[in-house]
């Protein structure tokens, strides 16, 4: 399994080789297209989308349709709101959970981006809780 910087930094390949399929994260009942073209991150997740139509809806609203989000600081996993801090760095939205959070990702934005973390770290600290 590749560690999850490499998964967060490009998806599709990890998703396509083991023949995942994933719903629509705004039409539910519509099966994802799994391809760039219809991909958005939010902070650390991945979303994909049967189509353009449903991928604009997302970008109108990604609070919406987003769920639960990793807070790329803390780690703290928590559902974004409008009071939500918010940055944007490389066309990409990012949520965190407090505003200590976001002033220290937007010192740094390229080194929190992306995970810094193995699946056994992950592990580790879900163990932990």
């Amino acid at each position: 399994m590749p560690c999850l910087k490499v998964f967060v930094q490009d998806p599709v390949p990890h998703v396509l080789k083991n023949e995942l399929s994933f719903q629509c994260a705004v039409n539910s009942g519509e099966s994802a297209t799994i391809d760039p073209a219809y991909m958005r991150q939010v902070n650390w997740e991945t979303f994909f989308f049967s189509d353009s139509s449903a991928m604009n809806e997302f970008d109108s609203d990604p609070i919406k349709y987003c769920g639960i989000l990793t807070d790329p600081i803390s780690r703290q996993r928590f559902r974004a709101g409008v009071e939500s801090p918010h940055s944007q760095f490389d066309g990409r939205n990012f949520y965190f959970w407090s505003d200590s959070s976001k002033q220290k990702f937007d010192m740094m934005p390229a080194m929190y981006s992306a995970p810094n973390l193995t699946m056994e770290q992950i592990n580790r600290d879900q163990d932990s809780l």
